[in-house]
C-alpha cells in the first residue's frame, strides 16, 4: 500500500488546492456559502487541511501507522466534505 501512497496523496492535494483556488477566487458566486466567508480564510483552511494530511503521513512514514492513517482518513475525509457545498440546483454560472 506505501508505493501508490505519495503519488495518490500529492495527486489528491492538488486536486483539492484546485477547488480551494476555484472556491476562493468565485467566492461571491456561491449563493451557498456564507455571506462573512473570505478568500484568505478558504486559503487558511485549504493550509490547515493540507497540515494534516502531511502530518498523516510523516507519521505513517516513521511506523506510526495506525496514527498515521486515522490522520489521512480525516484529511481525506474533510476534503470530501468540503464539496458538500455544492448543490446541483445552485450550482453557480460558471459551473454550469
Amino acid at each position: 500500500m506505501s508505493k501508490p501512497l505519495p503519488g495518490l496523496l500529492a495527486l489528491y492535494g492538488l486536486a483539492s488546492l484546485l477547488h480551494f483556488m476555484h472556491n476562493a477566487e468565485y467566492l461571491s458566486a456561491y449563493p451557498n456559502l456564507p455571506a462573512w466567508l473570505s478568500r484568505s480564510q478558504i486559503y487558511g483552511v485549504w493550509c490547515g487541511i493540507t497540515v494534516l494530511g502531511l502530518v498523516g503521513y510523516t507519521l505513517y512514514r516513521r511506523g506510526r501507522a495506525f496514527s498515521g492513517l486515522s490522520l489521512l482518513v480525516l484529511y481525506t475525509s474533510l476534503g470530501f466534505d468540503g464539496l458538500l457545498h455544492y448543490n446541483v440546483r445552485h450550482l453557480p454560472r460558471i459551473v454550469r
